[in-house]
């Protein structure tokens, strides 16, 4: 007998973050220092990436300048890289979910 699992997959700013800085080859500090911005600043947004709609304008500066890096236009382009929730129930995760998690290794959200 096959057992379900409840699957939930939500991410948020700070894994979007994380993973691109880590696909073009930055350390927090390198991106800091290349954004011009506190490695602090970069460390709290990937550990805590606020919903949009809490983003002070001390922040949007911070996510514009780190976008810049990236090579996206602007901080808001940032939250449209989050993957959409994922609710499904399973016994195994799905080829698609496989696909994801290779190309966006994101870390839960708590």
């Amino acid at each position: 007998m096959k057992k379900n699992t409840r699957l939930v997959n939500s991410w948020h700013l700070g894994d979007v973050i994380r993973k691109i800085r880590e696909q073009q080859g930055f350390t927090a500090i390198s991106l800091a220092r290349k954004a011009g911005v506190d490695v602090s600043d970069v460390l709290l947004l990937e550990q805590q990436g606020p919903e949009v709609e809490h983003v002070s304008v001390a922040q949007w500066g911070v996510l514009d300048r780190i976008a810049s890096v990236f090579g996206v236009p602007n901080g808001a382009t940032l939250y449209r890289q989050i993957p959409e929730a994922r609710d499904q129930v399973s016994s195994a995760a799905s080829n698609e979910d496989l696909a994801a998690h290779r190309l966006l290794p994101f870390k839960k959200r708590h």
